[in-house]
């Protein structure tokens, strides 16, 4: 199976670690399958760091969680996303926008009956 395209969690910039995959027939996360029709809902907030931080000096992160059934939520952390194969951007959350972006239309196909794959 090709993933067509493929979004991790970059440690330290250096250590790439795979998060979630996806292909022509759905979704791919820790080298198990789910189809389309899998996906079951997505959970997007902004996270403070750091917490124990005064008001002026917090940043807040995006933070998602991606519901599967029948398997455990993907937790993902957008200030450490990327996308394979992309070089890091300024915007540090441009592949977590890309990809929370792309799930919620997903889902949105599914509730609407239109689900498809990716492009």
């Amino acid at each position: 199976m090709s993933v067509s395209d493929e979004y991790g969690h970059l440690h330290l910039s250096v250590l790439y670690r795979p998060a979630i995959g996806l292909d022509r027939k759905g979704l791919v996360v820790a080298g198990r399958h789910y189809p389309w029709d899998a996906l079951r809902g997505i959970d997007v907030w902004e996270e403070r760091w750091p917490p124990w931080a005064v008001a002026g000096s917090i940043r807040l992160l995006p933070r998602a969680r991606v519901h599967l059934a029948g398997g455990p939520p993907l937790l993902l952390r957008g200030d450490a996303l990327v996308k394979r194969g992309r070089p890091l951007a300024a915007g540090y959350a441009t592949a977590f926008d890309e990809l929370v972006a792309r799930l919620q239309a997903l889902r949105q196909g599914q509730l609407r009956g239109t689900a498809g794959g990716c492009r």
